[in-house]
């Protein structure tokens, strides 16, 4: 099964919002690139690890309907507007991207 998604990407950092149907559900995750890894986390632990979001389980994830959707994407875009500015300096984002758990890949690319 293929999942809609749509990715936008900058300066290091690229954020991908993905749609799963047959969950009812639309996520989004924050990658960045360094000169040795990638790190990829979901929106809610970097807005947690970054002192924007006090509560887990705050943001919405919920897609059944055109509603729910339109109201889980802006909440989830808000988050990403308030940890965009903390991803724009490269020796922060790869700290709050490590303090959030951020899955690490080593960059193959660069051997």
């Amino acid at each position: 099964m293929v999942m809609p998604s749509s990715e936008y990407k900058g300066a290091g950092v690229e954020y991908r919002f993905r749609l799963d149907r047959r969950e009812g559900r639309v996520e989004c995750s924050v990658k960045i690139s360094t000169d040795t890894v990638y790190l990829t986390v979901d929106i809610e632990s970097l807005a947690i690890a970054a002192g924007v979001l006090e509560n887990p389980g705050a943001i919405s994830y919920s897609a059944r309907n055109l509603g729910q959707l339109r109201k889980s994407l802006q909440g989830q875009a808000d988050y990403v507007r308030h940890v965009h500015l903390l991803l724009s300096v490269p020796s922060a984002a790869e700290s709050l991207m490590r303090k959030a758990g951020a899955r690490e890949w080593i960059r193959r690319d660069q051997q």
